[in-house]
């Protein structure tokens, strides 16, 4: 199930975009999916992922196939030192998830607890947004806790690795989404310095362990972003 769900996410993500930006994509099509499923038909199964592929098969079909074309030539000390900054974040990371598995406070008061609710009761979506839980903010959208529980269930069990898996993804795909759409409109040098200046950046270590959805947001509007300067699905 769990391989089925990624395959979901990441073929419906690159049906639609090409690069590190589909990662991100497919990642938020694959909660609101899950999400959609549950609240207008209760399904907590693999009918969102079956959708997803379906949708991916008629964009890989008629939809628009375009790459980001990358130019110029990369100096290697360059690459070794976003490489290097690129290591340094990522074992930061795994370090501070090891020791908060279950992230920050707003993780614990209202991310993973609402994807807790969604996955121990999720026919009573009315836990996730009771009015009696106002420090839980049941008002905020349910994609993050969605997302969160629908890898549970694809899992058969509720894990910490599920959550950190998500937060290291959208960091580093919007990462990796920033440094190839600068390449392909600066080179890859600037974009090795902007993907350098984005790891130098404490907020993104910290937000990406803290399990926040300020980075998934950030990222989405990221690759919105880069998809509005090539001027993609512009109508």
């Amino acid at each position: 199930m769990i391989a089925l769900a990624v395959l979901a996410a990441f073929a419906c993500g690159f049906a639609l975009l090409r690069g590190p930006g589909a990662v991100v994509l497919g990642l938020a099509l694959s909660g609101a999916a899950w999400s959609a499923g549950l609240l207008l038909f209760g399904a907590t199964g693999a009918g969102a992922d079956l959708a997803l592929l379906a949708a991916a098969g008629v964009a890989w079909r008629f939809g628009e196939q375009r790459s980001l074309v990358q130019r110029g030539r990369v100096n290697n000390v360059h690459r070794a030192v976003s490489a290097g900054a690129a290591v340094v974040v990522a074992a930061l990371f795994l370090e501070q998830s090891v020791r908060y598995p279950d992230g920050g406070w707003d993780a614990v008061a209202i991310w993973n607890l609402r994807a807790r609710a969604l996955f121990a009761a999720p026919h009573q979506p009315g836990l996730v947004f009771s009015p009696e839980l106002p420090a839980q903010h049941p008002d905020y959208p349910i994609l993050l806790p969605a997302l969160v529980a629908h890898g549970w269930f694809a899992l058969g069990n509720r894990t910490a690795a599920v959550p950190i898996a998500i937060s290291f993804l959208f960091a580093a795909a919007g990462v990796a989404a920033l440094a190839s759409a600068v390449s392909a409109r600066r080179g890859p040098t600037i974009a090795l310095a902007a993907a350098l200046l984005l790891h130098g950046t404490p907020e993104l270590l910290t937000l990406a362990w803290n399990q926040y959805a300020d980075v998934k947001l950030a990222m989405l509007l990221l690759v919105a972003v880069a998809l509005a300067v090539e001027e993609r699905f512009a109508l």
